[in-house]
């Protein structure tokens, strides 16, 4: 007897808090100078390198001796629990004293004090703020500036990754990208083989990934690595991923999305919204028994809005 069963809300947001806590604590990741991952740093380039291996943007918090403001901060805000949590958490926070540091501080163009510049992996400012926070509007800063302006380390690694290493073969021309050319990653990172088999949304990691139709898969291990080398159809979503509602009826590929997942005669497949999803429920071997054509590289990324 077939069955369709669609990925619970609960598995949905499962994969919201999954996903921010892999990228909080990414596998394989060792902590630089051999100092834990939560506090203050003083060090800006090793706090860059810390980034280009999480994807954390990176929080400098200017301030000086001489400054009352800064002070107060210094003794009531920057190492309270609360805070330092939110670091941990979110982004890697460096104290510059521009005392000690004019050419960072000229850099920034910093003229009051404290201030707060929030930057990417490459020291690009993404968000400015000035004056005293107390400790809870100081860690919602962090939080919010965190999540808004993280990188995904699997896609960043993707994209930093030159094409001919990510291939496990030269099918340049069957190669699924992304609007900016870099190779697809499926099901966002996320592992077919044990969203398959225990229901789980756990992303993997770089060091276990597998090129199939020219979508790079991330899976948690050796063992999962090796099983879906042995039969990566029982695993990758069906059609590429396409959601199968436009596509019949639009000749369209279009890319579903993990938020919209479903399993039908335990084949994983992928749609653009709940309405089509629920469509394909309606009657899903109208849709599973035609056949198309699809070429990797014609996949139509989903926009979500």
């Amino acid at each position: 007897m077939t069955t369709f069963r669609a990925l619970s809300l609960c598995s949905i947001l499962f994969l919201a808090v999954n996903a921010a806590s892999f990228a909080a604590a990414p596998s394989r990741i060792v902590p630089l100078n051999g100092t834990s991952n939560q506090g203050w740093r003083t060090d800006f380039e090793d706090a860059k390198r810390e980034s280009a291996q999480t994807g954390k943007p990176i929080l400098l918090h200017f301030y000086a001796s001489w400054c009352a403001p800064c002070r107060q901060m210094e003794a009531g805000v920057l190492n309270t629990s609360q805070v330092l949590r939110s670091l941990s958490q979110h982004i890697i926070g460096v104290k510059v004293n521009t005392d000690r540091n004019s050419a960072l501080s000229n850099r920034y163009g910093i003229t009051s004090l404290p201030a707060d510049v929030v930057v990417d992996t490459k020291g690009k400012v993404l968000v400015r703020s000035t004056g005293y926070k107390t400790a809870s509007s100081y860690s919602s800063f962090i939080s919010l500036n965190g999540e808004k302006h993280r990188i995904d380390p699997q896609i960043r690694i993707a994209k930093a990754t030159p094409k001919e290493d990510m291939l496990s073969s030269k099918k340049e021309t069957d190669t699924r990208k992304n609007a900016d050319g870099t190779m697809a990653i499926g099901l966002n990172g996320y592992s077919p083989v044990l969203l398959r088999k225990k229901r789980q949304w756990k992303r993997g990691t770089t060091d276990f990934t597998h090129e199939y139709k020219g979508v790079l898969y991330f899976l948690t291990s050796e063992d999962e690595l090796v099983e879906f080398k042995k039969n990566p159809q029982k695993y990758a979503p069906r059609l590429l991923g396409c959601d199968p509602i436009i596509l019949w009826e639009t000749d369209r590929a279009i890319a579903g999305s993990t938020q919209f997942g479903a399993y039908y005669d335990s084949e994983l497949y992928l749609f653009t919204s709940q309405s089509t999803r629920d469509q394909f429920k309606k009657t899903p071997h109208k849709y599973t028994r035609t056949r198309h054509v699809i070429r990797p590289q014609e996949i139509e990324q989903t926009v979500l809005r």
